[in-house]
C-alpha cells in the first residue's frame, strides 16, 4: 500500500509548508527560461534568414546580368562576388547597385576578369533554309543550335560552326532565339555576331528597320553594338543587287533585266577584282528594265577594292554602302569619286575610317630573270594585283611568291602605285622592301647618280615613307 504522502509530485504541486510565494519565483524562472529560448531562437533564424534573404534580392537584381548571378555569395552581411569572368558593358556599374541592397554591409568584388579570343557567328537565313557558320566553344555551339532550331523550327538549318574551346562566350547567346524571332520580317537575313556586337544585314517592305532593332535590343540580355544595316526593298523597276568583299573574296548576287545588262554587270566585277576570287549569282527578270545609275555605279567599283568589309546593295530607288578605310585621305579619294561620277544622291555612303590593322607589307628581290616575292596584304585581289604587276613590268619568267591576304592587314598606298615603284627601279638585280611607312632599297646601281635617282623617283611616288638607300656601285 501506498503512502500518498510519498507520491512523486510535479514541479508545480505545493509541498507541505511551502508558501505561494515559492511558487510565483518558480513559475518566473521558468518565464525567462522560454522568453531566453525564444530570443535565442529568433536570433539563430535571423542569422540564417539575413544571408538567405540578401541574397535572393541579389540575385534577383542580377537577373539582368546572368554570367553575375552564379559567382554572388553572402557571408552574414557581407556580400561577396567569386569566380572567373569576361567583363561585359555595364558590368561594374550593376555590381556598384549591389550595395544598394537594404542589409548589405558591404559588396567585395573579388572577381577574376579574364580575356578570351573573340568568337563569331554568322548566319544566313532566306525562305526556306538557314546556314549557320563561324567558330565557337563547345558549350556555346551546343545552347546556340539549340536557339536557332527553336527560332527556325520549319527551316532547313547547316551547321558549318567549328569548334574551339579557347573562345570568349559571345554575349547575344543569352535571348538569341527571341532575338532571332523578333527579326522575323526581314528578308535576306544576315546576322553576324562577335562577342559584344552584331551586325544585321538584309531588306524589310516598309520603314520598321529601325523598330525592328529596338525591339530586339530589348529582348537582349546585355548591352550590345548593333551596326544595322537593313535597308528598304530595291524598287520593283530597279536592278536588284547585293555585293560583298573581304579579304577572301567577293560575292555578288542580284536580278537583272536581260542577258546583255548580266554580262555588262560580270564583266565589270571580273574586270576589278579577278574571276579566280569572285562568285557571282545573276537572274534575270524583265520587270527591271529602269538600269538607273547602274553603268555609273560600275565605274566606282576600281577605288572600292581599297574598302575593307565592302557591301553595296541596291535599295529603294538607289544604293546603300558599308565599309572601312585605313584613312581620311582614303575616305576623301572615295568621296570625291562618288561626286565626280554625279552619285551623291543616288548612293548613300557609310564608309568609315578604321585606325585598327596592320599596313600591307612586301619584300621583293631579283636577280636577272628570277624574282621572289613575299608579304602580307588585305586581299586576294590586291594579291592578284601585285603579282600581276611583277610579271607585265620585270618581264621575268620565274616568280616566287609567298604572298598572303590576310583579315587584319590594310590598304597601303605603295599597292596604288605598285607598277610604278617597279618602273621606277630599273635593274637587273635589287632588292626592295616596303613595312609600314619604312622603304629598304638595296642592289647595285651603275653610278651613284643612278642610285640617288632611284632613290628620288620612289619618294616621288611615296610620299611620307623613309626610304633607305642601301644601294651601292659595282667593284672597280
Amino acid at each position: 500500500m501506498i503512502n500518498d504522502s510519498t507520491v512523486s509530485r510535479g514541479p508545480f504541486t505545493r509541498l507541505p509548508g511551502q508558501s505561494d510565494s515559492g511558487r510565483s519565483h518558480s513559475l518566473a524562472t521558468l518565464a525567462a527560461v522560454l522568453l531566453a529560448t525564444l530570443v535565442v531562437s529568433a536570433a539563430v533564424y535571423q542569422t540564417r534568414a539575413i544571408p538567405d534573404r540578401l541574397l535572393a534580392e541579389a540575385r534577383q537584381k542580377l537577373e539582368q546580368a546572368p554570367r553575375l548571378s552564379p559567382l554572388a555569395v553572402v557571408e552574414g552581411r557581407d556580400l561577396l562576388l567569386i569566380g572567373e569572368i569576361e567583363p561585359f558593358p555595364g558590368m561594374d556599374e550593376i555590381i556598384g547597385n549591389l550595395s544598394r541592397i537594404r542589409g548589405i554591409r558591404s559588396t567585395t568584388d573579388l572577381l577574376t576578369r579574364i580575356r578570351r579570343p573573340t568568337p563569331h557567328l554568322e548566319l544566313k537565313r532566306n525562305e526556306d533554309a538557314v546556314v549557320a557558320i563561324g567558330r565557337l566553344n563547345g558549350k556555346d555551339l551546343a545552347s546556340a543550335m539549340v536557339q536557332i532550331r527553336n527560332a527556325f523550327p520549319d527551316r532547313s538549318i547547316t551547321n558549318r560552326i567549328g569548334i574551339d574551346d579557347n573562345l570568349g562566350s559571345p554575349l547575344w547567346l543569352d535571348g538569341l532565339s527571341d532575338s532571332l524571332k523578333v527579326l522575323e520580317p526581314v528578308s535576306n537575313l544576315e546576322f553576324k555576331g562577335w562577342r559584344g556586337r552584331i551586325q544585321l544585314n538584309g531588306t524589310v517592305s516598309d520603314n520598321r528597320g529601325r523598330r525592328l532593332v529596338h525591339t530586339m535590343a530589348a529582348s537582349m540580355m546585355h548591352r550590345l553594338e548593333i551596326d544595322s544595316r537593313l535597308v528598304m526593298e530595291t524598287a520593283a523597276d530597279r536592278p536588284l543587287l547585293a555585293l560583298t568583299a573581304n579579304w577572301r573574296g567577293l560575292e555578288f548576287s542580284g536580278t537583272v533585266a536581260h542577258a546583255k545588262a548580266a554580262d555588262r554587270v560580270r564583266q565589270a566585277i571580273e574586270a576589278v577584282f579577278g574571276p579566280a576570287h569572285s562568285r557571282i549569282d545573276i537572274e534575270f527578270d524583265s520587270a527591271r528594265q529602269d538600269e538607273g545609275n547602274l553603268a555609273v555605279l560600275l565605274s566606282l567599283l576600281p577605288e572600292l577594292t581599297a574598302v575593307r568589309n565592302l557591301r553595296l546593295v541596291s535599295a529603294g530607288e538607289g544604293y546603300v554602302m558599308w565599309g572601312e578605310v585605313e584613312s581620311p585621305y582614303r575616305l576623301e579619294r572615295i568621296v570625291r569619286r562618288i561626286d565626280d561620277l554625279g552619285l551623291a544622291l543616288a548612293l548613300d555612303n557609310n564608309i568609315e575610317v578604321s585606325q585598327g590593322g596592320t599596313p600591307a607589307t612586301v619584300s621583293l628581290f631579283r636577280y636577272h630573270d628570277l624574282v621572289t616575292i613575299s608579304g602580307r596584304l588585305p586581299n586576294a585581289f590586291h594579291r592578284e594585283q601585285v603579282l600581276g604587276a611583277v610579271r607585265q613590268t620585270t618581264g621575268v619568267r620565274i616568280v616566287e611568291e609567298a604572298l598572303d591576304a590576310q583579315p587584319d592587314i590594310v590598304q597601303s598606298r605603295w599597292i596604288d602605285v605598285w607598277p610604278e615603284v617597279l618602273r621606277a627601279v630599273p635593274l637587273d638585280v635589287f632588292g626592295i622592301s616596303i613595312n609600314g611607312y619604312e622603304v629598304l632599297l638595296t642592289g647595285v646601281a651603275a653610278t651613284e647618280d643612278e642610285g640617288l635617282g632611284i632613290q628620288m623617283r620612289l619618294a616621288d611616288l611615296l610620299t611620307d615613307h623613309e626610304i633607305r638607300n642601301w644601294m651601292t656601285e659595282p667593284s672597280p
